[in-house]
């Protein structure tokens, strides 16, 4: 029976090859976008579980203030060991920190290897108990020796082949940033692309020099990780860990903090942490890229659907014949949903192909470099198993009962006009055109939206900032390298600064009187250190008062520069002259005084935003400082940009021979804070693109199914006088108004959505009508195209052709 359901299906595979090609092209396009976003969720959803004992590894956060929104994912580095002899279920704890946190050198390692420099690698300091608690294989070394010792450092497979080439690395010695050297002790495999920190450096954790009183000082945050014995202790620990503050925090540091402890597989997609050593993802968009596949997915079978039922008049006479000679109902469902499971595993291999062959360009567009090792193939064959049954079913179940329950004395008299699912086909259509439309103007908003948050950078018009990073390497040679940089004429503005887009390290809250006028505590301020280019560098526009300057000896250190926002909230109508007592220390004679440096307001600039736009402006104040800094601010001509860069770097090396130029355009740096975004954007646009694609074929079939069940209609009024234009114009009509219908539909559903993703930014675009209209336009116009084709077809058909029968 098998047999003779498998050449029927081919015989109608190789007679309608048309039909046969729509049907295969639709399912494999939906099939093919399914199977990416579903490659995508799996691969985030891999995130951290190549570790063994993934499932009992757990994140120390804290959260410094009760009203903080975010937690932390840095915690004091004394934690973790004090952990650990408190309490029971935890068998081990490491601490990891990235090296720019303790000491005014960048987390890359320089290595002079000959003549050879290399930057750009991931330098992390850790406890030996790292490759207990985490899967790190050793290719080479001992993982109980590797970080036991000082100065002394375990690397990545990648990194020993980029510096050492086949040779050993054990023994030899690894310069970190011309300030220590650091003997090698191992060699570990890469860490896997679906892990939440990748270190191809790390460095014994013992190196690291402390200063202060350790007892007191718990300010230096690390990452601390803690192997539990079973994660069922992870309750018992949370709700004692309040207690624990009480009785281990230095009393100045208790007030407010809060300690928790998450579970590892939950950072990359639950966690929002602020100081995370890499963006991680965010579970809303898995939903929402699960729900588009599952959008694109139900296109596609209505597609089908709408396919095979245009066809059921020129197999209602097949139906019938096979009825006569004794077929029953059920051997015919069955041959109909053989005929689907047929072209669906053809769809389905022709998506593996797309799959393989677009899957580099779907990386480029997500900005991911998602590897096939990633994959769980088992997980994976389950899946398209799944998705392969749901679409039979979806698709093949219907025609296969409409078919099948067809009258053979009436199917052979010829009296087959219409059928009773004609208003389900239309609905399909209604239906495909709303998510369609829908996904258009998810898309165009998306596109806006990042369109407005680069109009909003930190960048003059015209211009390109280039930030260097290292800026304390620098030392008190800053004013004469700044002074080489603009002598070249392309360099417009130089700064130091510690500003980076999207982030300042450095906070001041204020006591009841600290600010003039202001009688409440103030707190958690961000503090911006810059020279006296910085407002010019950065584009900043002075509103009232004046820029610092080199003519006010003051400026140095009893002048600082506020943001409107900051005056708005401090209750300053005329901020300029107003003053701000800064909190001080100093050490005299082993002892620590505190005392208030008073600084007066001369300026106020236009808010700014260095932040993602999905945050509010805050307070910012600006002090005056000769630096250098962490960062040094390059304002240059947007030509000319490489050759900008070689003078830099010549210039860079002439005072710091020993390190290469570590720089980033703030555009890139900008836009790093928006890579959800993006991708999201990304993903609606493709989605857009297919779903109308596969709508379209829908529509198409529908057109020829409607042209063929009013062909004598169309004849008799063409023999009545009617011209092509009125044929087409018939037969449009009824096309159109399910489009609009979809329109109408998908308006007040996209508006909703887009709505509520804007809701998340603090500065966004307005949702305006010209939108809605655009993305129906591009409907129509589309839909026009296609029904046209078939209309134009119908009306010029002979009308003898047509009426013979009769």
């Amino acid at each position: 029976m098998l047999k003779h359901y498998f050449k029927t299906a081919m015989r109608i595979l190789m007679r309608q090859k048309l039909f046969s090609f729509i049907n295969i092209s639709g399912l494999a396009v939906g099939l093919t976008a399914c199977i990416l976003i579903l490659m995508y969720i799996q691969y985030e959803f891999s995130y951290d579980r190549f570790n063994k004992r993934a499932k009992n590894i757990f994140l120390v956060t804290e959260k410094l203030h009760a009203t903080d929104k975010q937690s932390d994912a840095t915690s004091p580095w004394q934690l973790g060991p004090i952990l650990k002899n408190n309490f029971p279920g935890i068998t081990s704890t490491v601490r990891i920190v990235q090296m720019s946190h303790y000491v005014s050198v960048y987390n890359e390692v320089s290595v002079a290897s000959g003549t050879k420099q290399f930057y750009d690698q991931k330098l992390y300091y850790a406890d030996p108990s790292i490759f207990r608690i985490f899967t790190i294989p050793l290719l080479r070394g001992n993982a109980e020796e590797g970080l036991s010792r000082p100065y002394t450092v375990v690397i990545s497979a990648s990194m020993a082949r980029k510096l050492f080439g086949k040779r050993d690395p054990i023994g030899q010695m690894l310069n970190i940033q011309g300030s220590q050297d650091y003997e090698i002790t191992g060699v570990y495999r890469d860490f896997p692309l679906n892990s939440h920190f990748h270190a191809d450096a790390l460095a014994s954790f013992s190196s690291i020099n402390s200063s202060g009183n350790q007892e007191e000082d718990w300010h230096p945050k690390v990452y601390t990780y803690l192997l539990l014995k079973n994660s069922s202790y992870a309750t018992k620990i949370n709700n004692q860990l309040p207690l624990f503050i009480k009785q281990y925090f230095p009393t100045k540091q208790r007030g407010g903090v809060s300690l928790s402890i998450m579970p590892l597989l939950d950072i990359h997609l639950h966690s929002h942490l602020r100081f995370i050593a890499e963006p991680q993802g965010d579970i809303r968009y898995i939903y929402l890229f699960a729900g588009i596949a599952l959008l694109i997915l139900i296109i596609a079978c209505f597609n089908y659907v709408n396919m095979v039922t245009a066809r059921s008049v020129e197999r209602a006479r097949e139906t019938g014949i096979k009825k006569i000679l004794g077929a029953s109902r059920k051997r015919l469902i069955e041959q109909y949903l053989f005929e689907s499971l047929f072209m669906n595993m053809i769809a389905l291999i022709v998506a593996i192909g797309l799959v393989r062959l677009l899957f580099p360009l779907f990386n480029r567009l997500t900005g991911l470099e998602i590897s096939y090792a990633v994959i769980n193939p088992l997980w994976t064959l389950l899946l398209l198993g799944c998705i392969l049954l749901s679409i039979i079913i979806l698709s093949g179940l219907y025609p296969a009962l409409l078919l099948s329950a067809f009258r053979p004395a009436q199917v052979l008299k010829g009296k087959i006009v219409s059928f009773s699912g004609i208003d389900l086909r239309k609905g399909l259509v209604v239906f495909q055109f709303a998510i369609s439309v829908t996904l258009i103007v998810c898309a165009i908003v998306l596109q806006r939206q990042m369109r407005y948050t680069q109009n909003h950078k930190l960048s003059p018009a015209g211009s390109t900032i280039i930030l260097i990073r290292g800026g304390e390497e620098l030392g008190n040679a800053y004013p004469s390298f700044k002074v080489e940089l603009m002598k070249n004429p392309d360099i417009h503005a130089v700064t130091t600064t510690n500003l980076k887009p999207g982030f300042v390290n450095t906070f001041q809250s204020f006591d009841r009187g600290d600010i003039e006028g202001n009688n409440e505590k103030v707190s958690n301020i961000p503090i911006i250190y810059g020279d006296d280019d910085f407002v010019n560098t950065l584009g900043l526009k002075i509103v009232t008062g004046r820029n610092f300057s080199n003519e006010f000896s003051s400026d140095d250190s009893q002048s600082v520069v506020i943001n409107e926002e900051a005056a708005k909230q401090f209750g300053w109508s005329n901020p300029v002259g107003k003053y701000i007592l800064f909190p001080e220390a100093e050490i005299s004679g082993g002892k620590m005084k505190i005392y208030k440096q008073r600084q007066e307001v001369i300026g106020v600039v236009k808010d700014f935003h260095y932040q993602s736009l999905r945050k509010e402006i805050t307070p910012v104040i600006i002090e005056a400082g000769s630096g250098p800094f962490e960062y040094i601010a390059v304002q240059t001509s947007s030509v000319n940009i490489p050759r900008t860069l070689s003078y830099m770097k010549d210039i860079w090396k002439s005072f710091v021979p020993n390190k290469l130029l570590d720089y980033s355009f703030m555009n890139n740096d900008f836009a790093a804070m928006y890579r959800q975004d993006n991708l999201l954007g990304n993903i609606f646009k493709g989605s857009a693109i297919l779903a109308i694609i596969i709508a379209c074929l829908g529509l198409l079939g529908l057109t020829f199914f409607l042209s063929q069940a009013r062909t004598k209609e169309i004849g008799i009024r063409k023999v009545l006088g009617a011209e092509v234009i009125n044929i087409v114009q018939l037969l449009s009509e009824d096309f159109l108004r399910l489009v609009l219908i979809g329109i109408i539909i998908a308006i007040p559903v996209s508006w909703w959505m887009m709505n509520k993703w804007l809701q998340n930014f603090a500065y966004r675009i307005n949702l305006s009508w010209e939108i809605f209209l655009l993305a129906g336009l591009m409907a129509i116009v589309i839909a026009l195209i296609t029904i046209s084709f078939q209309a134009i077809k119908a009306a010029v058909a002979n009308p003898v052709e047509s009426l013979r029968a009769e």
